[in-house]
């Protein structure tokens, strides 16, 4: 799994619970659990390499492109 958010993913990573977090809802805790028995990884990903932002945010012709091309090299 992607993630571009640092603190997300060191949340994700980390597996004691801190006050900071505490408005996470205890049942999107799974996450931690299939991180830990490695069903899932969470991996840092440039906010620019985000294929879903196409789909939510504003773009010019050339980031467009980008985003069509990247699609396409997707194995299905």
């Amino acid at each position: 799994m992607y993630c571009d958010y640092h603190t997300a993913l060191h949340i994700s990573r980390n597996l004691i619970f801190h006050s900071r977090a505490k408005h996470i809802c205890i049942q999107y805790h799974f996450v931690w659990e299939v991180i830990e028995e490695g069903s899932v990884n969470m991996l840092k990903i440039h906010t620019k390499d985000i294929l879903t932002d196409v789909m939510t945010k504003p773009v010019n012709t050339n980031k467009f492109e980008w985003y069509r091309f990247s699609y396409n090299q997707l194995d299905t």
